[in-house]
């Protein structure tokens, strides 16, 4: 009796070992999600989940960020829904887990061949991704049987919450319109107008009007910048050119006005009473030009124009004469880019139409069309001391651009056929060689080697290595090129 008490015992406790043991192989059964890449006319959207299995919960994982700057959605409605099933299976969240990331799941209920489709809703765009064959695994050891290869090696994984921290941006090569371009070297010289030259009106001593008359001071039109006093000299001075100036106007006007009198009456002729009248109108030019400017301590010297002055030619006590160069004043707002070509380039001249400069003080590349610039003169005829001909640009300046700097120019000849191109920032070098990143998925990147053609400081042309289509890293290249070097950042499927 004991013994067959004993033999009862052992079985069950077999057939529970043995119960334990099938959930313990179901248990075994590790799916590897899988994940998917998808771009709409706003967002990007990089998703990821286990395969669907009939009667599973399927948990999906969907990151968000915003086309226009690369940055998380932070608010939103998202639906999925799963068609093909009857009825369709629908759910809805009504804001991210976190920013970027909204968490959201649904239980497939028939096998076969699905449409997965993802509705993303913000208060300033809608956005809808379609996985249109998508499959419903009948169980979890056909879903096990049925899953993707690994990640091939060389691909770089960078997630999302670190593109999301950095200043990060990812464009598709197109084939666009890219011109001819030749590099050479210029120089930012004044545009012609915006340079005056301030002359004395007089001898006389210079007094100096405060701290106006300084080089690089700006002045508004008008302010008196010095005045020239004729205090201590015998001859030639302010005050007794003021005063001839006023002698012969008053005794020109007193003539003026005898011979209207006297033309009336015809005592004189037409011909000396228009002699008499140029006489006069030319000495009252000439002493109220004089005389606007003239008082008690000298005549001043005004500032003809807004702007600075560029450079002074006098001080304080200093004698000068009439038409003697006080200082040179401009305002800057208009200048002349003087590029240079070489002579045997002469034949190309003529084709130049427009081009972008970059000055030694900034990395930034100054596009001729974004300052209102225009080509005003192209030269005949070469330079005998360099051997160089000359190309003469004007653009409107926006206080970033000072004269006499000398600048790298891009000169923009005729257009070429369509070419693949990309900006500078999307290039790293290593030992000589050029590439660039690719996004093959939301979350991993490949480094290819290119090489360029043309550039005209903002972009170059690729000739070889990329592809119409291709999605190009264009901002945070050097931080991939770290997790690259890194070698071990997690996979697909990390927790969040």
């Amino acid at each position: 009796m004991k013994t067959k008490f004993y033999l009862s015992i052992i079985i069950i406790f077999i057939s529970m070992v043995g119960c334990k043991h099938d959930d313990e192989q179901n248990d075994d059964i590790n799916i590897e999600t899988v994940s998917f890449t998808m771009f709409g006319n706003h967002s990007e959207l990089f998703v990821e989940f286990t395969p669907l299995v009939v009667g599973n919960e399927t948990n999906f994982l969907s990151h968000f960020n915003v086309l226009q700057n690369f940055k998380p959605i932070t608010e939103g409605t998202l639906r999925v829904e799963l068609i093909g099933s009857d009825p369709t299976i629908t759910q809805t969240v009504h804001a991210p887990a976190k920013p970027g990331i909204f968490k959201i799941s649904l239980k497939a209920e028939q096998s076969g061949y699905h449409q997965l489709k993802f509705t993303i809703e913000t208060k300033n765009f809608t956005d809808v991704f379609a996985i249109d064959s998508i499959m419903v695994f009948a169980d979890e050891i056909t879903a096990k049987n049925q899953q993707p290869d690994e990640q091939p090696e060389g691909e770089i994984t960078f997630l999302k919450e670190q593109a999301w921290n950095i200043d990060y941006e990812t464009k598709v090569v197109e084939e666009v319109p890219f011109f001819e371009v030749i590099k050479t070297t210029g120089k930012i010289i004044p545009a012609p107008g915006n340079e005056a030259i301030i002359t004395a009106k007089s001898n006389g001593i210079i007094t100096l009007n405060g701290n106006n008359l300084i080089q690089g001071k700006n002045v508004l039109a008008g302010t008196t910048l010095c005045t020239i006093s004729g205090e201590g000299l015998a001859e030639g001075s302010v005050t007794s050119r003021f005063n001839d100036l006023k002698n012969n106007f008053t005794k020109s006007k007193s003539a003026y006005q005898r011979a209207e009198i006297l033309s009336v009456t015809k005592a004189i002729s037409e011909k000396e009473f228009i002699e008499i009248k140029t006489e006069y109108l030319a000495d009252s030019v000439g002493y109220y030009s004089f005389a606007n400017n003239y008082s008690e301590n000298g005549i001043k010297i005004t500032m003809p124009q807004s702007g600075f002055v560029k450079e002074v030619f006098v001080q304080e006590g200093e004698y000068v004469e009439a038409g003697q160069t006080i200082a040179t004043v401009g305002n800057n707002l208009k200048m002349t880019l003087k590029a240079e070509m070489l002579a045997n380039m002469y034949p190309k001249l003529k084709k130049v139409f427009s081009c972008n400069f970059k000055t030694p003080y900034s990395e930034k590349i100054y596009l001729l069309e974004d300052m209102k610039g225009k080509l005003i003169s192209t030269s005949h005829k070469v330079d005998e001391n360099d051997f160089f001909t000359h190309v003469y640009f004007e653009f409107e300046n926006n206080g970033e651009i000072l004269e006499g700097t000398f600048v790298e120019v891009y000169l923009k000849i005729n257009q070429q056929q369509e070419a693949l191109i990309v900006p500078k920032s999307a290039l790293l070098e290593e030992q000589g060689i050029l590439f660039l990143y690719l996004q093959i998925s939301g979350e991993s990147f490949t480094k290819r080697e290119v090489k360029i053609g043309g550039s005209d400081g903002l972009y170059y042309q690729i000739i070889d290595g990329l592809a119409k289509g291709d999605r190009v890293v264009t901002k945070g290249v050097h931080q991939i090129r770290l997790a690259s070097l890194a070698g071990s950042l997690p996979l697909h499927g990390h927790t969040h």
